[in-house]
């Protein structure tokens, strides 16, 4: 387990929360977006990341390829201060991923993958039942073997929950093998649109120029009671991959 973080006003800044209360759950919006790592444009590309974050009103937000520069911004912005709670940046070579939760969380939790690139499963336990984990995979086509061990441990360590949202940048597209390791799993976007978009997309994202149009960042989710109600591809300027909100409801 790791340590997570709220922000105290009356010691001006993040401590450790250890735990935090049950919730009940008919509800919830979560987001992912790979921030990308590049300096190219830095400063505007965050600006308008920290607007978009904070127009989605998400409940969970999923981050990966995070610098330390930009973890900094992030803990020292006013509304994220105020909203949400927070787990430590992990590096990973040299960038890492970040989970922000604005619901209290209960555990919150690390596991090392097996990856030559630092990988690593976050997740937290919202109470319920609920697990919300973000991850992202080993990169490059040569890496599929890589990635389905790596999705094999990430099973083993969600396998318990009845409600799981499992998001991130998985670096492999609609259609490849590694997708039969998450039979059990409903793939959101597939689920709600006929024609997916892709998040890595060269002809609408300028930084994504040089790159195939693949879809590889994705929100999944395992359970017999929630449903998922809507999906929004978040285009824009903002990295090399577009980003994905989801709204999932449980029946009252």
């Amino acid at each position: 387990m790791r340590d997570w973080s709220t922000y105290s006003e009356r010691a001006g800044r993040w401590v450790v929360q250890r735990s935090s209360g049950h919730v009940h759950f008919d509800a919830l919006v979560v987001l992912h977006q790979n921030v990308w790592f590049d300096p190219r444009d830095e400063t505007e590309r965050h600006r308008r990341l920290f607007e978009m974050l904070e127009e989605a009103d998400a409940d969970v937000i999923h981050l990966c390829e995070v610098t330390p520069a930009l973890h900094a911004k992030l803990r020292n912005t006013d509304w994220i201060q105020d909203e949400y709670e927070l787990g430590p940046r992990v590096p990973e070579k040299p960038y890492g991923s970040l989970l922000l939760s604005r619901l209290p969380v209960r555990r919150y939790g690390v596991f090392d993958l097996p990856s030559i690139m630092g990988r690593r499963l976050h997740w937290i336990d919202l109470g319920a039942r609920v697990c919300v984990a973000g991850v992202h995979l080993e990169s490059t086509e040569a890496l599929a073997a890589a990635r389905s061990e790596q999705l094999e441990r990430c099973r083993n360590v969600l396998r318990d929950y009845e409600h799981v949202l499992f998001v991130g940048d998985f670096n492999f597209d609609a259609g490849a093998a590694e997708e039969a390791l998450l039979h059990d799993f409903v793939d959101v976007h597939a689920a709600l649109h006929s024609a997916p978009s892709a998040t890595r997309d060269p002809a609408g994202n300028r930084y994504g120029k040089g790159s195939a149009a693949r879809r590889i960042d994705r929100i999944w989710l395992r359970s017999l009671s929630a449903k998922a109600e809507k999906i929004d591809v978040l285009t824009g300027d903002v990295s090399d991959h577009y980003g994905l909100r989801a709204e999932i409801s449980w029946p009252t």
